[in-house]
C-alpha cells in the first residue's frame, strides 16, 4: 500500500490502511531535511559537474539541513574533478551563506588510478585506498573520515566506506549500528553506504552486499541510503521495505538496469532525494535536477514510524496487491517492417500502454511452430518510458531483430506484455509475421550440439595461463551445467575472429536456464578471453526461475584487425543450471 502524502495534510488525524493512526497537522514542519545524491562520476571539467550543480540548487531551494553523497563522486581519482566539485558547491552556497552539513561515503571509483585506464592494467588500477581517500578528503574539504557518526535533528546518522576492512571489517559495522540503536532506542537509525544491502532495492541482487543485508536484518529501525546500482528514482522499486528500510538514491549519471534477452543501453538519470524527517514518518521526495521539478509531488514515498515490518507500506508484496495492470488503448497494433527483401533485419513497433508511469518494461516473446503448437524460443524485454519526464515520452517502441533470429518462410508470433514494477502483467498485444527470404551472410560457425564441442570452464581467466588451467564446469546427471556463482564461460574458437576492423558480427546462442525464482537473473555477455573483460557489446540478463529456451543474439563491429578471442560468459545471480543448445556465428 503506497501511503499518499495527502493523507498527512489537511486533517488532524491520518488513518492508514494498516489500521494505525497518528496526528498530522497542516503546515507541520519536519524535524530535519536531508538531500541525497550519489554516483555523480564527475570528470576533469567543470561541465561534468552540471548535474551536481542542479542537485545543490534543488537542495538549497528545499532548505535542507544536510547533504549526503553516497559514493563514486568522481569517475576516477580526478584531482581536477574534486576541485570543480568543491567550486560548484561554493558557487551555490557562497562564503557567508548558510551551508548544509556535508556527509560523504568513500567508494572505490574515487580510488581508481587515472593513469592506468588500459584494460590490461585493470589488476593494478586501484590506488592505495587510504592514500586515495585521504587525498580526496583534503581536496574536497571533507570534515570527517572514513567512518562518521553524527546526530542531526535528534536522529543518528552513520556513514561507512564501501570497503569495510578500512574500518575493521563488517564486525565493526555491526558494532557501530548496534551501539547507535542502543543509544537511540526509538526512531530511525540512518545508514549511508555505497553498496545497497543485497536483494533489497532494484538491481541490488546483482550489485548489492550480502554481508550488509545480514547485519541490517537484525535492526529493523535502520533506514539505508545507498548508490552503486545506477538506477532511476522514477523506478518504484528504488525503495524497499522488508526486515528494515532501504532507499536507493540511484545516480546522477548513466544507468542500465536488468533487461532480459536485450543488450542494455545506457539511459540518463537526473534524480535526487530530499528526505523530510517527522516524528511519525519520513517523507521521501524525488526531484529532477534539470528544472527542480518534483516527481509525483502528490504521492511521495512515505516511511511510517515506528517501523512495523508486517504493515510497512513500501513492502513490495504489499504494493503488488494494489498495483494497476497496464492496458493498451483499443485498436492498438504491432507493425512489422524489414529493411529490404531479402532482409537483414526486422523492426517490430508497437504503441506504449496507457499510464506509462506504471510500466517498468515490455516483455516481447517470440514463438514458432513446433509439432503443431506454438513454442516460445526468444524473449526480449525493453524498458518503458517511466524514467523520462512526461513531456519527453514518445509513447512508441521499436525493437530490431537481425535475420539470424529467424528462418525464411516461417511464421512467427510476437506477444508484447506490459509489466508493472511489482510484477503486474497487463493484457498482451499479439501479432504474426512470416519471414521472407534472408539476406546472404557468411556463416563462420554453426554448432547444433555445442555441449559436446565446446568446453565450459569456471573461474576468472586473468591470463592465458589461467585459461589453460581453469576447471571445467561441473555437469549433473542430466548433462546440465551447474552454476554455483562466480563466472562460467565458453571460450569460442579463435579462428572465427580473424577479420578486418569494421566487420559486422552476429552471435546467436540458444540457452536453457533454470535458477531460483525471485532472484536477479544471470549476466550474459560476450567478452574478450584474454583477462581484460572488454565486452564486445552490451550485456543482457536471463530470467529467474525456469526460463525455458532463450535465443540470445549479440551484434558488434570488429574494433581492430584480427579480433582477440572471445568467451560467452555467465556471471552473477543465484545458483542454478544451464544448457547451450545451439551456437551460430556469422558476419557480413
Amino acid at each position: 500500500m503506497h501511503i499518499n502524502r495527502r493523507n498527512f495534510i489537511g486533517s488532524s488525524v491520518a488513518t492508514l490502511a494498516v489500521g494505525l493512526s497518528y496526528p498530522a497537522y497542516a503546515g507541520e514542519k519536519p524535524l530535519l531535511k536531508v538531500g541525497f545524491m550519489t554516483d555523480t562520476h564527475v570528470g576533469t571539467t567543470k561541465k561534468s559537474c552540471e548535474r551536481v550543480k542542479g542537485a545543490f540548487e534543488v537542495f538549497k531551494a528545499q532548505g535542507v539541513d544536510a547533504v549526503g553523497h553516497c559514493g563514486d563522486l568522481a569517475d576516477w581519482h580526478y584531482v581536477e574533478g574534486y576541485r570543480y566539485y568543491r567550486e560548484t558547491f561554493e558557487d551555490v552556497y557562497p562564503e557567508g551563506a548558510k551551508r548544509p552539513e556535508l556527509l560523504y561515503v568513500y567508494a572505490n571509483h574515487d580510488a581508481l588510478d587515472p593513469t592506468k585506464k588500459d584494460p590490461k592494467l585493470r589488476q593494478q588500477r586501484v590506488m592505495d585506498l587510504a592514500t586515495a581517500f585521504a587525498d580526496m578528503r583534503a581536496r574536497l574539504k571533507i570534515d570527517h573520515g572514513l567512518f562518521h557518526q553524527t546526530t542531526l535533528g535528534g536522529i543518528p546518522f552513520l556513514v561507512f566506506p564501501q570497503t569495510q576492512r578500512l574500518i575493521g571489517g563488517y564486525e565493526e559495522v555491526e558494532k557501530q549500528v548496534a551501539a547507535a540503536c542502543a543509544a537511540h532506542p526509538t526512531g530511525p537509525v540512518v545508514v549511508l553506504t555505497h553498496m545497497a544491502p543485497a536483494h533489497t532495492a532494484y538491481n541490488s541482487g546483482e550489485w548489492g552486499d550480502s554481508a550488509l543485508r545480514k547485519i541490517f536484518n537484525k535492526y529493523p529501525r535502520v533506514v539505508t541510503f545507498t548508490g552503486h546500482t545506477h538506477g532511476s528514482l522514477r523506478n518504484e522499486q528504488s525503495v524497499w521495505q522488508g526486515e528494515f528500510t532501504a532507499v536507493d538514491v540511484c545516480c546522477l549519471q548513466e544507468w542500465h538496469g536488468i533487461s532480459v534477452g536485450t543488450p542494455v543501453a545506457g539511459k540518463q538519470a537526473y534524480g535526487v532525494v530530499v528526505a523530510e524527517f517527522f516524528a511519525n514518518r519520513i517523507v521521501l521526495r524525488r526531484f529532477d535536477v534539470r528544472d527542480g521539478s518534483e516527481f509525483k509531488p502528490e504521492d511521495p514515498w512515505v516511511v511510517t514510524l515506528p517501523f512495523i515490518a508486517a504493515t510497512a507500506p513500501l513492502n513490495w508484496e504489499t504494493r503488488a496487491k494494489t498495483e494497476r495492470k497496464a492496458a493498451f488503448a483499443a485498436g492498438s497494433q504491432m507493425t512489422f517492417t524489414t529493411d529490404a527483401v531479402p532482409f537483414g533485419s526486422l523492426k517490430v513497433a508497437f504503441p506504449g500502454a496507457q499510464a506509462e508511469e506504471d510500466v517498468l518494461s515490455y516483455r516481447i516473446e517470440i514463438s514458432r511452430r513446433k509439432d503443431g503448437a506454438w513454442e516460445r524460443f526468444a524473449r526480449n524485454d525493453v524498458f518503458g518510458e517511466f524514467y523520462l519526464r512526461p513531456a519527453d515520452r514518445t509513447g512508441r517502441y521499436a525493437r530490431s531483430y537481425p535475420a539470424i533470429f529467424f528462418e525464411a518462410n516461417e511464421t512467427y508470433r510476437f506477444t508484447v506484455t506490459p509489466v508493472g514494477f511489482f510484477g503486474a502483467l497487463g493484457t498482451p498485444l499479439e501479432g504474426e509475421w512470416t519471414a521472407p527470404a534472408k539476406k546472404p551472410a557468411k556463416s563462420i560457425l554453426l554448432e547444433e550440439d555445442p555441449m559436446d564441442k565446446l568446453i565450459c570452464r569456471q573461474g576468472w581467466p586473468r591470463s592465458a595461463q589461467d585459461r589453460q588451467n581453469a576447471k571445467p564446469t561441473r555437469r549433473d546427471a542430466e548433462g546440465w551445467y551447474l552454476r554455483d556463482g562466480g563466472l562460467n564461460w565458453f571460450e569460442l574458437p579463435e579462428g572465427v575472429w580473424q577479420t578486418k576492423k569494421g566487420t559486422h558480427f552476429r552471435v546467436a546462442a540458444d540457452l536453457r536456464v533454470q535458477q531460483a525464482p525471485k532472484i536477479d537473473g544471470w549476466c550474459l555477455r560476450l567478452s574478450t578471453a584474454d583477462g581484460t573483460s572488454r565486452s564486445a557489446c552490451g550485456w543482457m540478463t536471463t530470467p529467474d526461475g525456469d526460463a525455458g529456451l532463450l535465443r540470445c543474439v549479440f551484434e558488434f563491429d570488429a574494433r581492430v584487425d584480427d579480433q582477440p578471442n572471445f568467451a560467452l560468459q555467465l556471471d552473477r545471480g543465484g545458483k542454478g543450471r544451464f544448457r547451450l543448445e545451439r551456437l551460430a556465428i556469422e558476419n557480413d
